[in-house]
């Protein structure tokens, strides 16, 4: 009889130094957090592309875009989630990708509370938004190498572009809907603390 085969380890197992394990933010409230690691995550490949063969930097052109996109998308809806909020309607964030949907979502917010705005930031924001809807309006274009009509999606104005200037023009406006989110962040709760007190005084 032959010996049993050792039970394979989760691919999540914790490690034998807990201080070297990490921690999944897991209350639905992780916005912020997978937003911040998408971005975290693109600016470390596009760092590392200096150290690396051109045909290695070429491969890293598929993941860095998807990163940043999705960064944006998260941080977009992440906006229009606080507007719900600020309004005391339901919570239901957009499910689909489309930026540019979304980021007129997120003017609505702006609008509503009257959030300050440089005009180059918003220019800059928007002509962002505008040209990645235009080239990956559902966030298909840098995941697969061809879609689902089997046909090579890619536009010839990205045949070639240089990385490092893509991921500066998106730092860019990260740190501008960044700055965006965190007024919008203090808003909420300044309205909380004031609903607090109100319904605390009548306690």
């Amino acid at each position: 009889m032959g010996k049993k085969a050792p039970t394979r380890k989760s691919l999540f197992e914790p490690g034998e130094d807990p201080s070297r394990d990490l921690y999944v933010h897991n209350r639905g409230d992780g916005w912020w957090m997978y937003a911040d690691g998408y971005r975290l995550a693109a600016e470390l490949l596009i760092a590392k592309t200096e150290t690396l063969t051109l045909g290695e930097c070429n491969a890293l052109i598929y993941p860095v875009v998807f990163l940043y996109r999705h960064h944006l998308e998260l941080r977009l809806k992440y906006i229009v989630l606080v507007g719900q909020r600020l309004r005391r309607e339901s919570i239901a964030p957009p499910t689909h990708h489309r930026l540019d949907t979304i980021w007129g979502e997120c003017n609505r917010v702006l609008r509503e509370r009257s959030v300050p705005v440089a005009s180059g930031d918003r220019r800059d924001i928007e002509e962002v938004i505008k040209e990645l809807a235009r080239l990956d309006p559902s966030s298909d274009l840098f995941r697969y190498p061809m879609n689902k009509a089997a046909t090579f999606p890619f536009p010839d104005e990205l045949r070639q572009f240089n990385l490092s200037h893509f991921g500066t023009q998106l730092s860019k406006v990260s740190e501008t809907l960044r700055d965006i989110a965190g007024l919008l962040d203090a808003d909420l709760d300044l309205e909380m603390e004031f609903y607090d007190e109100l319904y605390g005084a009548y306690e």
